[in-house]
């Protein structure tokens, strides 16, 4: 939709993701606990922590897996010609390559045999992934990117092993570097030919897309995996936060700086995407695909035609790792806090051996996705598995504290961190608005997602795979009722207690002004009595 597209964008940001983001920064930072725990709030809905972690545990499965594809590009480009610039012998005789045409409109086999196949796509497919037939013929593991999903287990353990203060140093090189190469390849995109092909097409509204359900669903979806609602780590890390520290300038800002650098990593992506429509000598729309096609097909296949492309590709794919790791670093402390959290006085001493045995734990689970059919798997829990049960906790949260806990007594609650309450704006967001677009939202993605059979490089997926995908989905978002029912028979149908608020929906009492490590030590190496809480 080009330019449209920022309008449900916008109201996305506004309306759900900041809204939500302060939330949970305020719950978290008002009970200090992890994402389970913290339902101390009101019992009965504990499952949707639980459900959170469960979303949380299928992402960082196989979010680090395309963070390895990464590696294995950045490491790849680490040459005098990135490998992937022109057709070998072989490429030609077998898989009509062609360094004049690409075209990812086209799905099927023998359109794109007939058309040719660029160099960049048959990469990815034979020396990178070792494609197999479909999903289920899993094949042998691909042992170079088996290495590189270790190096970043190792990485990702080595900056989280710490806890919440080594994690916080990393951050300040993780959250700011890729700045500096955004700017770079901003300055080396809108200087190529064929620039403002794409930034034309980025910026000019397509107004007919404001009435396709795909395009808000999407729009929707990029703001609840930018912004982090629902996942957890925005409730972890603000549980480590000063008490009065002011939230609600934090998600604003926060917010405001998201939006920012969406919109400006747009130029950046079109320019250079522009450049290769004008190289190819092809209109736009057949340059361009979604999602990994993007990143490792048409991207590459960009750089590839720019002078100095190792060094060009190298710091692209340098910042697509160091953004990924960000993002991991808050799962994998999420995940590791919602554990250690419920059973503090047996686990919180062995703290850096659970982040060993996760992380190695994580990397063997991982290996079936570095298989040579691993990338069918990746992209049907990508599409699917996550989703449906992130926006289903989202929505939970707003009744919650909407009307189970009350607006009122959590306006109280935020009134006592800040010194003042929240403004109105929030209040209604949260009772009304955000949740009747998150049922929106959940209607269109699917819509989006029910209809229509599932491809990869021309290899369908079986007839059942959507099926399979949106059952494991909803099944996820099942864990908030049934986890409720259960709760309810264990406890005579006693739902007023369930859900009134426990001893524990308390500030803690140890010094907010220093930031605790989850070992259970504070910066100034006292035992932190009140972070240890009991069962929720």
């Amino acid at each position: 939709g080009g330019g449209a597209f920022l309008i449900p964008y916008s109201i996305a940001l506004a309306c759900c993701g900041m809204p939500l983001m302060f939330l949970e920064l305020a719950w978290g930072q008002y009970v200090s606990e992890g994402p389970i725990t913290a339902w101390v709030v009101c019992p009965l809905f504990t499952g949707i922590g639980i459900c959170a972690c469960t979303m949380t545990t299928i992402v960082i499965l196989y979010y680090n897996v395309i963070m390895c594809y990464s590696v294995y590009y950045m490491f790849a480009s680490i040459n005098t010609v990135v490998p992937w610039a022109h057709c070998r012998d072989d490429w030609v005789q077998l898989d009509n390559c062609s360094e004049k045409y690409m075209d990812h409109t086209i799905e099927t086999p023998a359109n794109m045999t007939s058309m040719g196949t660029p160099p960049s796509t048959i990469y990815l497919i034979k020396e990178v992934l070792d494609l197999s037939s479909g999903l289920w013929d899993f094949g042998h593991i691909q042992w170079r990117l088996a290495l590189c999903l270790a190096f970043i287990w190792i990485v990702t353990f080595l900056c989280v092993v710490k806890g919440i203060k080594s994690t916080g140093k990393v951050v300040y090189f993780t959250a700011t570097f890729p700045y500096l190469i955004l700017v770079v390849l901003f300055v080396r995109g809108v200087t190529l030919e064929g620039a403002m092909i794409g930034i034309g097409h980025y910026l000019s509204p397509d107004w007919s897309k404001l009435l396709d359900l795909t395009v808000w669903g999407d729009a929707f979806q990029q703001v609840f995996y930018s912004l982090g609602p629902g996942w957890g780590g925005l409730l972890t890390f603000a549980s480590f936060n000063d008490f009065h520290h002011n939230i609600q300038r934090d998600a604003l800002l926060v917010t405001i700086i998201s939006g920012f650098t969406s919109f400006f990593g747009g130029f950046v992506v079109f320019s250079i995407l522009g450049f290769l429509s004008f190289s190819y000598n092809k209109p736009f729309e057949q340059v361009v695909g979604t999602g990994i096609t993007v990143a490792f097909e048409a991207y590459p296949a960009a750089l590839a035609k720019m002078p100095l492309a190792p060094l060009w590709s190298f710091c692209f794919f340098f910042m697509v790792i160091i953004l990924g790791l960000d993002s991991e670093f808050g799962m994998v402390e999420a995940l590791i806090c919602a554990v250690v959290d419920y059973y503090p006085k047996q686990l919180r001493r062995y703290k850096s051996y659970i982040t060993a045995a996760v992380c190695f734990g994580f990397f063997l689970v991982g290996l079936v996705f570095v298989t040579q059919g691993g990338i069918f798997l990746v992209n049907l829990i990508d599409s699917y598995f996550a989703i449906f049960g992130l926006l289903c906790v989202c929505f939970t949260e707003c009744v919650v504290f909407g009307y189970v806990y009350g607006i009122r007594r959590f306006e109280a609650d935020i009134a006592h961190m800040l010194g003042y309450p929240p403004s109105p704006f929030f209040k209604v967001m949260w009772c009304a608005v955000t949740p009747l677009l998150i049922v929106f939202i959940l209607v269109s993605l699917f819509i989006r997602d029910s209809g229509g059979d599932m491809y990869y490089q021309g290899r369908k997926y079986p007839g059942y795979a959507t099926l399979l995908g949106l059952s494991v989905g909803f099944a996820v978002a099942m864990i908030i009722p049934v986890y409720s029912v259960l709760k309810l028979a264990a406890n005579g149908c006693d739902w007023r207690r369930l859900t009134q608020p426990t001893d524990q929906w308390r500030p803690k009492l140890h010094d907010h002004t220093q930031a605790p490590d989850l070992n259970g030590v504070s910066s100034n190496g006292k035992l932190e009595p009140d972070r240890i809480s009991s069962n929720a």
